[in-house]
């Protein structure tokens, strides 16, 4: 699915009625319906059902799926102040169908009235807000926040900045969020998307050919198709992928990426840790390689990575001075393709970045891309989409920038947001996991979008598997690796 900003819709729509002919009545017509079959096809007719209706288009929706249900039997009202503010025919005309019909309309001083009803249809404001809310639709929404009621915003919920992942002070809290066209930036990530429910994309009848963006909400119907294996072939046709990382009390993360590269397909996964951990290291499969390597001699680790197809670099190395110019020495004199996480992203600066292999994933989480942008926590969860875009541009790299939604930037501007997996990844593990799917993508030929979109998919889908067989509490990240084949099986089909 699409993500677009709301001055990029607003041309969709004007794009549809000059160019296709199809009239704003139409669209308004379309969407008002697809909110009244909603409710139909989910709510009895016993429910009650009340609107509340601003000055926008939004609010002009609402009065279609307010008639529909009407019609089809439900006891309807609408909360509204009737003024000469929305100018627009489509507005203007359903509600005057909406009056004919002798709908009970009530005003906004007696918004109280809602706490009668089981349904709110939420239709106060639109995309094009861009300041808080305040006066009566501010009391409207804190008092309807405070009920326990079934709650439907039509399109964005009111209060939230279509463009923005911030959460405002004063918003809708929704159940549901009905949207069209397309999902909007303040629907697909977190924070805001705390107020929207769950989001349903409806067809209001806009030409598919003008609806693009270089954003998109990932669905299973557009993941990269999973590389056929051939009969005819050999542990060497699937790639050598090697893990670097690792300390005396770290081990268990290298361990963790190999298992995950062997299970993901790779036809050859090998680990490369500090010498000094070989009393401590012990993997727990048999078919993976160990080196050992110096890390006062980073051209002995430059002989194995030339002998693999791609590597990765960093989970559980730590961050010292030796560390850090072993990382460095790597990532500055070498064009495999790489995935660079957890310790090598921290013991890098920006102008690092600069210098490193462009043939590299970057898989920082929230705090570690904080530090590396030297901006704060709060900061970088209000705007990650836009701070991983600009990132991923401007230093010519991928990244995966890990979260609740996680986003995936590329250097040519296009963006994607994952939002399958579950509160199982929530445990240590889950980056090296990933490291160890997307390095081993990258390891078997897939191109770096793709190896991070799938990376990030098998992972977040194989958790979804394990949750419904165990609590999320309960599983580990072992787990979430063993169900790959289930994932497999589904994108196979």
């Amino acid at each position: 699915m699409n993500i677009l900003t709301a001055s990029e819709i607003s041309k969709i729509e004007n794009t549809t009625i000059i160019q296709y002919n199809i009239q704003e009545i139409i669209l308004m017509e379309n969407a008002g319906r697809s909110i009244a079959e909603y409710i139909i096809n989910h709510y009895s007719i016993n429910q009650n059902i009340i609107l509340l209706a601003g000055y926008g288009n939004n609010a002009g929706d609402g009065f279609v799926a307010i008639r529909h249900l009407k019609n089809y039997g439900y006891d309807v009202a609408i909360l509204t102040d009737i003024k000469d503010i929305n100018k627009k025919e489509a507005y203007t005309n359903n509600l005057k169908i909406i009056q004919q019909m002798g709908i009970n309309i009530i005003p906004f001083s007696e918004y109280k009235v809602v706490d009668k009803y089981n349904i709110i249809i939420d239709g106060l404001l639109g995309t094009g807000i861009n300041r808080d809310v305040s006066g009566v639709f501010k009391d409207i929404i804190l008092y309807c926040n405070q009920l326990n009621k079934i709650k439907i915003s039509i399109d964005i919920p009111s209060g939230l900045y279509a463009d923005q992942q911030v959460l405002p002070k004063v918003v809708f809290y929704s159940n549901i969020t009905i949207t069209f066209i397309a999902i909007k930036i303040a629907l697909s990530l977190y924070p805001a998307k705390h107020s929207a429910g769950d989001v349903i994309l409806k067809d209001i009848s806009i030409p598919n050919n003008i609806i693009n963006s270089n954003i998109k909400y990932m669905t299973k119907e557009i993941l990269p198709l999973i590389k056929k294996r051939n009969k005819d072939s050999h542990k060497g046709t699937y790639g050598k992928a090697l893990i670097i990382g690792g300390n005396m009390n770290m081990s268990g993360a290298v361990s963790i990426s190999c298992v995950s590269a062997l299970r993901t397909g790779c036809g050859i996964v090998a680990s490369l840790t500090p010498i000094h951990t070989n009393h401590y290291f012990k993997h727990p499969c048999p078919e993976i390689i160990t080196y050992y390597h110096d890390l006062d001699n980073y051209n002995n680790a430059m002989q194995h990575i030339n002998n693999y197809n791609a590597f990765s670099i960093g989970n559980g190395m730590g961050q010292d001075d030796i560390t850090k110019s072993f990382i460095k020495n790597i990532l500055f004199n070498t064009d495999r393709p790489c995935v660079i996480d957890a310790d090598a992203i921290n013991n890098l600066t920006l102008d690092d970045i600069k210098c490193i292999n462009k043939n590299s994933i970057l898989t920082p989480h929230i705090k570690e891309f904080a530090r590396l942008i030297n901006k704060d926590v709060d900061y970088i969860k209000n705007n990650s989409l836009s701070l991983a875009l600009n990132f991923a541009k401007n230093y010519n790299i991928y990244i995966i920038l890990k979260s609740a939604d996680t986003i995936i930037a590329t250097p040519s501007g296009k963006g994607y947001i994952m939002t399958f997996g579950t509160t199982a990844l929530s445990k240590a593990g889950s980056g090296d996991a990933l490291v160890g799917i997307v390095t081993s993508l990258l390891a078997q030929g897939y191109n770096y979008t793709d190896a991070s979109i799938l990376g990030v998919y098998i992972l977040s889908r194989s958790a979804e598997i394990q949750s419904s067989k165990y609590a999320d509490e309960s599983i580990i990240i072992s787990q979430i690796i063993d169900g790959y084949s289930e994932v497999f099986n589904e994108l196979s089909v």
